[in-house]
């Protein structure tokens, strides 16, 4: 059941949209437009003009986070870049970015900025999450990757984008997400003006569609200036947002300080790509093991 606060929030949120739906509806339209002749043509715009229209934009969104309880299980893959046995043996080469690494490190990526830092991860840890992390980083054939398996030790607050497409398109429980996020769709439905509607849903479309996009500079501009609106609140641990591949085994991307308190990585595994066949899928094969104890790796090979 929805907290009356939020009802009431989302009330007066309706309340403004319907006060001039089609207007509302024309510059939701003006500034995907906008945002995506940058993305997807010779359109050229600068940072500050990307975040002025992200900041607009957001606002026909729904920043609700949900909690992620205890126990929750989050894969991450890392591509092995050095030579020699084919192991990680410090968990700050496996998790995020520590600050020592940043300036060498920390490209532009989908969720951050340059030489900002995010753990990147995907939710639900079993064969198709490796498969949704493997995607993420692009893995190809004959590549090797540590894929580093953690669990939630304390509840995270992540914030859904998008999430209101999945509603649209008819797919009643994206993500196994909390039921209140269908009623709150629903009471946007049975309030808002139609025109006030589409702009609601030209929104969501966007930020699913982009952050479901393969990687460009352009984009990448467009989608860490999405993140950095979104994660602006203190309380918000992270992200949830759709997977290049797997639709049903969403990505994340959680701060550095909600990992060190709220996260405990458990377990990594070394893996080779025997084949990449498209579409997220892989033939790979499990060449070491290990456990780790105190942010300790102790490496075992497979037979």
């Amino acid at each position: 059941m929805l907290h009356e606060n939020i009802i009431q929030g989302i009330i007066n949120k309706i309340e403004d949209l319907n006060k001039n739906p089609e207007k509302e509806r024309d510059n939701v339209f003006h500034i995907i437009s906008e945002l995506n002749s940058f993305i997807y043509s010779d359109k050229e715009l600068t940072d500050e003009e990307i975040q002025k229209l992200i900041g607009e934009l957001t606002f026909f969104t729904t920043l609700i986070p949900i909690p992620v309880p205890l126990g929750m299980d989050i894969s991450r893959a890392v591509r092995y870049e050095d030579d020699g046995v084919p192991c990680y043996n410090e968990i700050s080469r496996l998790s995020y970015i520590p600050e020592s690494m940043i300036e060498e490190k920390a490209k532009l990526g989908r969720m951050n900025l340059l030489k900002e830092s995010m753990f990147y991860g995907c939710l639900y840890t079993n064969p198709n999450s490796i498969g949704t992390a493997l995607s993420e980083v692009d893995a190809q054939k004959n590549e090797k990757f540590n894929v580093l398996f953690s669990k939630t030790k304390s509840t995270l607050q992540l914030i859904p984008i998008g999430v209101f497409d999945n509603y649209r398109r008819g797919i009643e429980h994206p993500w196994k997400l909390h039921s209140y996020f269908k009623d709150i769709y629903d009471l946007y439905k049975l309030r808002t003006h139609p025109s006030a509607m589409i702009a609601l849903h030209l929104c969501d479309a966007f930020l699913y569609k982009v952050l479901k996009e393969k990687s460009t500079e352009k984009l990448y501009r467009v989608t860490s200036q999405i993140a950095k609106e979104c994660l602006s609140a203190p309380i918000i641990d992270g992200l949830i947002y759709a997977s290049v591949q797997f639709d049903d085994h969403p990505n994340i991307v959680i701060k550095p300080k909600s990992i060190d308190v709220k996260v405990a990585h458990k377990e990594v595994i070394s893996l080779e790509v025997i084949e990449n066949y498209g579409y997220g899928i892989y033939h790979t094969k499990n060449t070491h093991h290990a456990y780790i104890n105190d942010n300790k790796i102790d490496w075992k090979e497979i037979k």
